[in-house]
C-alpha cells in the first residue's frame, strides 16, 4: 500500500507542468518578489517613524525581515520551478 502511495506521488511530482502552470508559478514568483519589496519598505518607515521606541522597532523589524526573508525563498524556490517558462516558445 505505501508502495503504491509513494509511486503516485512520484508520478505527480515528475509529470510535466502545463502552460497555465508555468505561468501560474511565475506570477507567483513576482507576487513574492513584490510583497518582499513592500515588507522592506515598511520596515524602513517604521525606522523613520519617531513616535515609536527602540522596542516597538526591533518587533517590527524581526517580523518584518523574517516576513522578507519567507518571500524571497519562496520566490527563488518558485522561479526554480518557472524558469522554464522561457521554454515555452520551443
Amino acid at each position: 500500500m505505501a508502495d503504491a502511495v509513494t509511486e503516485s506521488i512520484d508520478e505527480i511530482n515528475n509529470a510535466p507542468l502545463t502552460i497555465g502552470d508555468k505561468f501560474s508559478n511565475a506570477v507567483n514568483a513576482i507576487s513574492s518578489v513584490g510583497m518582499a519589496i513592500s515588507t522592506v519598505k515598511s520596515l524602513m518607515d517604521t525606522w523613520n517613524d519617531d513616535s515609536l521606541s527602540i522596542g516597538d522597532k526591533l518587533v517590527a523589524t524581526m517580523t518584518s525581515g523574517s516576513m522578507a526573508v519567507l518571500m524571497l525563498a519562496n520566490a527563488y524556490k518558485t522561479l526554480g520551478i518557472s524558469t522554464t517558462i522561457s521554454n515555452l516558445a520551443k
